[in-house]
């Protein structure tokens, strides 16, 4: 028959045994070794069979063991070599298993010394608990008697504060009892079993928390409270520094009962402004679900990426390098304002993460079809290049946010703040000749506190300052101008404007009226519905009789024009006080000056009062002059756009800078400081906004110079233009 393949392997390792005896166990021990894996690196399964093998092999080997030891203790026969005894002699010798009696002794042992660890582990629980339950003891008597030594200024923790307030109260040990319990008991603690939990923790009876009744609030006052809340959320969504008003007439959403609103932006994203609410009102808890909730329909969210929502173009032009800094992978909040807080970190991952070229977009105004527009144009710059961008404008943000804040707290300030002869004024461009509505409604006025928006060919202006300055002897009542930051003026002004406009489209297309120039629009306005709003009409005819007596008035530029956010005049020292922002403090608040003000002489303005009769030859000179001029017009009217290099008048001087921002009527300009016959940029930026018939020559590119290209040089051509179109831009200046 023949042999399995198991059989074959069996005999050979026998013939190994018999040949290399000691040997061939060595090397089958290395091989086993070899291959051999730890139980605990092997998976459940296989850990589990390999045990279930050894188990048996183990049973197999000790039932082997006492058989051996059965055979040994069997009878043992045992002759002298003599047969002179007939019967043979039998003698029978017990064997004592040692490995059976040393295991029973292993085990008896083991079972000692785990009783006497049991026991010793309960005694020391029991030592355990007397010893914290001393340490509270002491503790308590420590406390007891350091509690006249307390300084009010030592930190307190919760429960130790607890402690003192209820020790304050001198309560007995039972109405301290009740008035923890009526803290921590409730519905809330009956519906979800808490109630053994927290009579463990308080060491108060279960009995005692179920027995205690909470305070039920009528459902008459709950209404109540909630409509107070909604009104509370509506007013800090519906305040400037949270939102601002659309001025357009189509910007408005209908509401219950036909009723139309303007809508209202918000500035920031609703989850910012619930924790800025809670701040302001810790007393009220409210979840930012709820807060949501109570949002208007009127009150919109904010859109940081969207021009048509009228937010500030800085924050519009950093929200959109937001959006190119996450495409690379870095980390960044979509509200703009996060980044004042991570600047260095954001440095860092630029360096890191960002690529040799770097595509972004931004805001800017471009002409199309012979019109200029705001449109999103996609630059490409290299990496060092975009980086050194954007540490100038994160520096240049941050002071921009800060302003914008400062500008809102100030004017909230003032609002709760204001003195019963005080008035505040927001103004804007359509709504700004009110002074005769101030003499009818308030006669008593002492001080007016005027707030505008910042464009320099409106309120931020020298016409404004010497407005302030004589606001006294012509009105009668003492004023100070503040600003708002630039973008950031939108007030009620703007929607009360909307809503005007959208009424009276309603009203043309319902064929109510007729309105076709302006004093048929002031006609309707003041039989329209709109009691609470006063409107006045102004005649072409004065608006131009004022403007040729501003014409005759030489005023004197103050430095420093588009920085300052407030503007007052001291009648006591005859100076204009300026401020880079508002100051509402105690001694500001009073109608004084605190130190933080500038001060600057004024010397107010003269009339140009003479009317002398031109000779024929000052005529002609006159015209030859202008013909003179004419060629210089084409060459001053420059088209201009961010980034252009350009030559600017400013205090009669001509400089070289590049454009940073612009405008309708403004451009901000950093400029170039002279290195003898070169320019280079300066050690701190030196940035203003101009106008933009102050930029009078547009040069295609300057050449760098030097090994460092530090220094910046002009041709001698456009040196040329450059004082020919200076001494024609004076010329038709002071003409």
């Amino acid at each position: 028959m023949a042999k399995s393949r198991s059989q074959i392997q069996k005999e050979y390792r026998e013939r190994k045994k018999l040949k290399d005896g000691k040997n061939y166990l060595k090397k089958e021990s290395a091989r086993v070794i070899k291959y051999y894996v730890p139980a605990a690196e092997l998976p459940t399964k296989e850990r589990k069979k390999r045990n279930a093998r050894a188990k048996v092999h183990n049973q197999t080997h000790r039932r082997k063991r006492n058989a051996a030891a059965l055979v040994l203790n069997e009878s043992v026969t045992e002759s002298s070599g003599y047969e002179s005894i007939g019967s043979p002699l039998v003698v029978k010798l017990p064997l004592v298993g040692r490995r059976k009696g040393g295991k029973k002794k292993n085990t008896r042992a083991l079972a000692r010394a785990h009783g006497a660890m049991k026991r010793l582990k309960v005694e020391k629980e029991k030592l355990l608990k007397k010893l914290k339950a001393k340490s509270r003891q002491l503790k308590r008597l420590s406390t007891k008697i350091n509690t006249g030594t307390r300084r009010p200024s030592e930190p307190c923790t919760p429960n130790s504060k607890t402690e003192l307030e209820l020790r304050e109260l001198n309560l007995t040990p039972k109405r301290r009892e009740r008035s923890i319990a009526r803290l921590v008991s409730g519905k809330l603690s009956k519906k979800y079993r808490l109630n053994l939990a927290i009579s463990k923790g308080t060491g108060i009876c279960r009995k005692t928390l179920t027995k205690v009744s909470t305070k039920r609030v009528r459902p008459d006052r709950r209404i109540c409270a909630v409509k107070q809340l909604a009104l509370d959320v509506e007013d800090f969504m519906s305040r400037e520094d949270n939102s601002r008003m659309q001025p357009g007439k189509g910007d408005a959403i209908k509401i219950s009962k036909g009723e139309k609103k303007q809508t209202i932006i918000l500035t920031n994203y609703l989850a910012d402004l619930h924790k800025k609410f809670s701040a302001e009102n810790p007393q009220v808890k409210i979840s930012l679900a709820t807060f949501c909730r109570l949002r208007p329909r009127h009150i919109l969210t904010a859109k940081f990426i969207s021009r048509t929502s009228c937010l500030c173009i800085k924050h519009q032009n950093m929200a959109l390098k937001c959006q190119t800094l996450k495409k690379y992978n870095i980390f960044v909040r979509e509200n703009p304002e996060h980044l004042i807080g991570q600047s260095l970190e954001i440095e860092r991952s630029m360096d890191q993460l960002l690529e040799n070229r770097v595509a972004y977009r931004v805001w800017k105004q471009v002409v199309v079809e012979d019109k200029k527009k705001m449109k999103i144009i996609e630059n490409t710059v290299e990496k060092n290049e975009f980086i050194e961008m954007m540490k100038v404008e994160m520096n240049q943000f941050a002071s921009h946010v800060d302003r914008v804040r400062c500008q809102y707290r100030e004017i909230k300030t003032l609002k709760d703040s204001l003195k019963e002869k005080e008035v505040l004024v927001q103004m804007d461009f359509a709504e700004n000749y009110s002074f005769p509505v101030l003499k009818e409604i308030c006669p008593n006025v002492e001080f007016v506190h005027y707030w505008t928006d910042s464009p320099s060919s409106q309120y931020r202006n020298k016409t404004i300052f010497d407005l302030i300055a004589n606001h006294s002897s012509v009105y009668g009542i003492q004023a100070r101008w503040n600003y708002f930051e630039a973008g950031h003026g939108k007030g009620p002004c703007d929607g009360l404007g909307g809503t005007i406009k959208r009424m009276a489209d309603e009203a043309v297309k319902r064929g109510a009226v007729v309105i076709q120039d302006p004093k048929e629009f002031f006609d309707w306005s003041t039989t329209s519905n709109m009691k609470e709003v006063k409107f006045l009409f102004v005649k072409k005819e004065e608006c131009k009789k004022k403007l040729d007596q501003l014409n005759k008035i030489k005023l004197r530029p103050i430095k420093g024009t588009m920085k300052f956010h407030a503007v007052a005049y001291d009648l006591q020292t005859a100076e204009l006080c300026t401020r880079e922002t508002s100051c509402y403090c105690g001694i500001c608040l009073k109608g004084k000056f605190c130190e933080s003000w500038s001060r600057q002489t004024y010397d107010g303005h003269s009339n140009d009062t003479s009317h002398t009769k031109e000779t024929v030859n000052q005529n002609e000179l006159q015209e030859s002059n202008e013909i003179q001029n004419e060629d210089f017009h084409e060459i001053i009217i420059v088209e201009v756009s961010v980034d252009d290099f350009i030559a600017c008048v400013y205090e009669g001087q001509w400089y070289i800078g590049k454009i940073l921002d612009m405008d309708d009527e403004d451009v901000q300009v950093t400029f170039l400081e002279r290195a003898k016959a070169m320019f280079r940029w300066p050690t701190s930026p030196d940035t203003i906004w101009c106008k933009k018939s102050d930029v009078f020559y547009k040069l295609d590119h300057l050449e760098p110079s030097g090994k460092s290209k530090r220094f910046w040089k002009i041709s001698p051509e456009d040196r040329t233009r450059i004082e020919n179109n200076f001494e024609a831009h004076e010329m038709n200046t002071n003409k």
